[in-house]
This record gives structure tokens, C-alpha cells and sequence, in this order.
């Protein structure tokens, strides 16, 4: 099969997929989206490495028939739809990072107003005022039309999202596990009411497991769907900083809760760099999305 043909073909893509990144992670991951881009002619494919296409070219004329007829039940089965880089629906935000996914499962919709997503993200062991801290922050910008993005996390992550669905907002839950399965467990209901009014996304094969290495890859697609996050509570060696990292190497602004700054040290040292903010005041992150991204706020709800 033709890698030109694999592009218009959902279960052929999945399939190409086992072939080329069976985790869907790492390098063969990025190598999986070059290819695709490259086939279809888009404009990030400029730049795309010869021989990365060629050896996944390939691997597409290896394909089974069996396997693709095998991925086009689980599409036509499944309770969720598939959007590769190939496809216009492909989220815009996601697009403009270097290790964007080769293609994404969604249970409920992404609209062009997540165009408008700013990432709350935090430990899984707050304290109390962290949480209210992260209900106030969601609850500001839900109401205002902006969409909350987090990992579904327990803590501020389910928080986040709570917050911005009591608001009336959207909000979107991206998995560290496959799009089938929730983690943590407790927290099917909150999935549950998110995919009613907004979205959950998942880069992984549908029934994966929650892994380690799995939530710190969730981190990488939590930031590329925002134009900026801000961070409320997090200890050195968390996810949360992870996410940090992945934010300012997409060029996104962050901002840090102004407790989080006078209790960690590893956050002030990144509240120092030119794209970080201290967060005293929700104001501060609308005053961002306009000075940076030209967004002025939605009238409420």
C-alpha cells in the first residue's frame, strides 16, 4: 500500500502505526507524524527527513490487510473518533508543537472555540487551599468562555475540571491511559460529565494500561492543547513539572501560583524566565492571552 494511500485511511494509519511506534511515544512517534505529514503535503512536512519517509514508505507496503480490516471494527465500534494529522479536525494548538502526536482518540468534541484553552495542572496531594485555589482560577476563566484543559488527575487536576463544569464551561480531560480506560478509577464519573460538554483525549491505543512513562507523554499533549497553564501546587519531582518543561519548550507562557512560588524553590526558579508569570490574581491570565495571543475574554455565561 502506497504511504499516500495510508494517509486517507483511518485503520490504515492505526495499522501503519503498530508497525512503526508500537508504544506511540518517543522518536518513532515523531518519525510516525513526519511521514504522515510529509504524504499529505502539509506545510510542517517541509522540513521533513528523507529517509525517515522513505523507511516508513516502506513499511506501509507491508501492511496486512487483516490489520487494517482489524482497526476499521474497532473504528466502526468504538464509542470514540480518531483524528490524525492528516485531517483538518486535527486541534490547531497541538499542531504547532515539535512532538505533536501522529493522531489522537476523542470522546465527545473538540470545537474551534478550544481554540481558547489555558491548562490547570497540579499535584495529586493538595492542600485545601490549593484546591480552592484551583476552583477559583477555573471557575474565573470557564465562566469567561476560556476551556479548561487538564490530565484528570486526582487533585487539582479534578478540581479543575469539576470547577469549570459547575461554571458551565468545557473543559477537556487528556488520559495518560488509553481512551477506553479511566485513572484513576474514581474519577469515571468526572470523565464522564467532562465528555458531555467537552472532550477526552488520548494519544494511546485504546485499552492501554496507565504506565509511568505514560503520564509524563500525557503532559506533553495537556500543554499543547493550551496557550498557556498555570500551575497551582507541585512538588520538585511530579508530572507537574514535567508539564512545566514541555510548556516552555512549545513557547508557551505559564504561570505560577504566587504559594507555589514562596514555598518551592524549583518554581522560583522558573518564575525568573522572561515567558513565566507569578499568579497573584486570576486577571493577570486574561491580561496574558491578550497582550500574547490578541484573546480578549467571551461574555459570560
Amino acid at each position: 500500500m502506497e504511504l499516500s494511500d495510508v494517509v486517507q485511511d483511518h485503520a490504515a494509519i492505526l495499522a501503519l502505526g503498530e508497525l512503526v511506534s508500537p508504544s506511540l511515544n518517543g522518536t518513532s512517534a515523531r518519525h510516525l507524524t513526519t511521514a504522515l505529514e510529509a504524504a499529505s503535503l502539509l506545510p510542517s512536512s517541509d522540513s521533513a527527513n528523507d529517509e525517515t519517509v522513505e523507511n516508513i514508505s516502506a513499511l506501509a507496503h507491508q501492511l496486512q490487510s487483516s490489520r487494517i480490516n482489524h482497526w476499521r471494527e474497532i473504528l466502526q465500534a468504538g464509542d470514540f473518533t480518531f483524528v490524525s494529522v492528516c485531517d483538518a479536525e486535527y486541534p490547531g494548538l497541538l499542531r504547532t508543537i515539535q512532538d505533536r502526536p501522529p493522531f489522537l482518540f476523542i470522546k465527545g468534541s473538540i470545537l474551534e472555540q478550544d481554540a481558547r484553552a489555558v491548562a490547570i495542572v497540579g499535584t495529586r496531594n493538595p492542600s485545601a487551599e490549593g484546591v480552592e485555589r484551583a476552583r477559583e482560577v477555573s471557575t474565573y476563566l470557564a465562566s469567561r468562555g476560556i476551556t479548561i484543559v487538564s490530565g484528570l488527575a486526582a487533585g487539582i487536576d479534578a478540581a479543575a475540571h469539576d470547577a469549570a463544569l459547575e461554571a458551565g464551561g468545557r473543559s477537556i480531560a487528556v488520559f495518560g491511559t488509553g481512551i477506553n480506560r479511566v485513572f484513576p478509577s474514581g474519577n469515571k464519573e468526572l470523565a464522564r460529565r467532562v465528555c458531555e460538554s467537552g472532550a477526552a483525549v488520548s494519544q494511546f491505543w485504546p485499552d492501554m494500561s496507565s504506565t509511568k512513562w505514560s503520564f509524563g507523554v500525557r503532559n506533553v499533549i495537556t500543554s499543547g492543547l493550551s496557550i498557556c497553564s498555570v500551575v497551582i501546587e507541585a512538588e520538585k519531582v511530579s508530572g507537574t513539572v514535567r508539564h512545566v518543561k514541555s510548556a516552555l519548550g512549545h513557547g508557551r507562557r505559564l504561570l505560577l501560583d504566587i504559594e507555589l512560588v514562596d514555598q518551592e524553590e524549583w518554581a522560583q526558579g522558573f518564575s525568573e524566565l522572561p515567558s513565566v508569570s507569578v499568579l497573584t490574581n486570576p486577571d493577570q491570565i486574561l491580561d496574558v492571552l491578550d497582550m500574547e495571543y490578541g484573546l480578549e475574554p467571551s461574555v459570560a455565561f
